[in-house]
């Protein structure tokens, strides 16, 4: 849909350029209402991005047909709710909400353009952030991450296999990033990835790896090892544009990593 990951296109001739997310964007006082507020970021930066159109025009265009946007005799305005969701307030809930019972995501997704965008609200880096994962649901999301970052981090011993996958990490010494990554990670960098190229899968799989360590790192209390993580994170920049729509809110990503308030309100 998009010659570029920093770009959208109207659908006509008209095209206007879609922003990246100011770092500072964020005020909220906890680490579960950024998060909450990044995923509805993510989910927003996608629909704009894949359907061409401001936020305002999408507010208007996808609203509840008994709601009221202004004089019942003049121009109809927008509700500003997408822009709500782009400035990482909130994140939007499937279903019927509201007075009027309106599917928001439910309307932009059926929409072919609109359900591309759905995914950003369930990405993995944000499930391995939130407060509530465990050490255990974490190092399972880790192994789900590509093949090539295994053997790194966990011990393939067939005899093993029947053990649940956090027990088979391998244990953390002084090597903060496996070599067998740190050598996959050098391979692909530096790139100005294409997400359309076969391997984009795997490169921004790389950089939820580096996300998932430095979960893991924060889990077992290692602020050295978060620290060396995280100039990983921001060393790897080139691996978030193999992702589409990501790039518009890595800076506000990378200020929810150093921000050091309470978990919860």
């Amino acid at each position: 849909m998009n010659d570029s990951p920093r770009s959208s296109e109207f659908r006509g001739s008209r095209r206007w350029i879609l922003p990246f997310a100011e770092p500072d964007v964020q005020t909220q006082g906890s680490r579960l209402e950024r998060l909450n507020g990044l995923r509805g970021m993510a989910w927003a930066y996608a629909v704009c991005h894949y359907l061409g159109k401001t936020p305002s025009a999408i507010s208007l265009e996808y609203s509840a047909a008994e709601s009221s946007l202004g004089p019942a005799d003049g121009p109809k305005r927008s509700s500003n709710l997408m822009h709500r969701y782009v400035s990482g307030k909130s994140a939007p809930v499937r279903g019927p909400r509201g007075k009027f019972g309106y599917d928001l995501v439910g309307a932009i997704s059926a929409d072919p353009c609109g359900a591309l965008a759905e995914p950003s609200l369930d990405l993995r880096v944000f499930k391995m952030l939130h407060p509530d994962t465990s050490l255990m649901e974490l190092r399972a999301l880790i192994f789900e991450l590509p093949e090539v970052v295994r053997p790194g981090l966990f011990d393939s011993d067939p005899a093993r296999e029947d053990e649940h996958v956090a027990w088979r990490r391998h244990p953390l010494d002084e090597c903060v990033l496996p070599p067998a990554i740190a050598s996959q990670i050098s391979r692909v960098l530096p790139g100005l990835w294409d997400p359309h190229r076969v391997e984009a899968p795997l490169v921004f799989g790389l950089f939820e790896t580096l996300v998932g360590l430095w979960a893991e790192a924060r889990l077992v209390c290692d602020r050295t090892r978060m620290a060396a993580l995280f100039w990983w994170i921001y060393r790897c920049t080139d691996l978030v544009l193999a992702d589409e729509t990501f790039p518009y809110i890595f800076q506000p990503f990378l200020a929810f990593l150093s921000f050091d308030g309470p978990d919860r309100p």
